[in-house]
C-alpha cells in the first residue's frame, strides 16, 4: 500500500482517538523510510515531517488519559 501525503493528511484531520493517532504514526513513519519520500521535493518532506511532529504531539497529549476514567466519571 503506498500512501499520499495528501491522503495522510485527510488521515491526520480524521483521527479520534489514541489508537487512530498511533496507526497514523506509524504509517508516517513507513512513508518517510520510503523510497516515495525521497522523491518528494523538499518542501513537501518538510510537510510530511511536520504532519510527524504534529501526531507525536497529540500522542504525547493522550499519555496519561484513561478513557476508562472519562467514561464512569472516575
Amino acid at each position: 500500500m503506498t500512501l499520499s501525503l495528501q491522503e495522510l493528511k485527510k488521515r491526520i484531520k480524521g483521527t479520534q482517538g489514541r489508537f487512530d493517532l498511533l496507526n497514523l504514526k506509524d504509517d508516517l513513519e513507513g512513508f518517510i523510510r520510503g523510497p516515495q519520500f525521497m522523491e518528494l521535493a523538499e518542501n513537501e518532506r518538510d510537510q510530511a515531517l511536520d504532519l510527524l511532529a504534529d501526531v507525536l504531539t497529540k500522542v504525547d497529549g493522550c499519555k496519561g488519559c484513561d478513557p476508562l476514567r472519562t467514561i464512569l466519571g472516575r
